[in-house]
């Protein structure tokens, strides 16, 4: 079992996240699940744009303010959307985005090597997920989508057994 960070998210719990988004490299969000969202969006689809271009232009902002620079610029092949953060294409670590906060709620964030994005919302209180992002990703998105035969990449996620074993880590991860 992956170190995890005591998080107040357990699904239906009054403390529960906001919402959990899995975005793929061009924006679109693949999935979407909301718990306890104090004040729920009138357009979700509006609010997914929303956090993914935050998140995309926060991400280019930490990538200009970094001293360190790819070993492999200006030849670097990094998708548009990655570029110019080359961390993990090359192993050459640029700094990144790992979350933020708000005064209700804190974003967590976890881009693994496929360009997908992980975003968990928890409650101020709650540590560092990074782990615990990375977890759901390499135990659960690749154990029960990445290695099912039919699954199609990019495609809504919708595979009960996928979402069941996520919503039971998540409670794991709660006081």
């Amino acid at each position: 079992a992956p170190p995890t960070q005591r998080a107040s998210c357990a699904p239906g719990s009054s403390r529960a996240p906001p919402a959990w988004q899995i975005f793929n490299k061009q924006g679109v969000c693949l999935y979407y699940r909301e718990w306890n969202r104090p004040s729920p969006p009138s357009d979700i689809k509006q609010d997914q744009k929303l956090m993914f271009g935050f998140l995309f232009s926060l991400k280019q902002l930490v990538a200009k303010m970094s001293p360190k620079k790819c070993a492999r610029r200006p030849t670097c092949t990094g998708s548009p959307l990655r570029a110019p953060v080359c961390d993990h294409i090359h192993g050459v670590r640029r700094g990144g985005v790992y979350g933020c906060s708000t005064n209700t709620f804190k974003l967590n964030y976890y881009e693994p090597p496929s360009g997908l994005r992980f975003i968990l919302t928890t409650d101020l209180s709650a540590g560092d997920m990074r782990e615990s992002l990375r977890h759901i990703y390499s135990n659960i998105y690749v154990e029960y989508l990445s290695k099912n035969p039919l699954w199609k990449p990019d495609e809504e996620l919708t595979c009960p057994l996928f979402t069941q074993t996520l919503e039971r880590y998540i409670a794991t991860i709660s006081p």
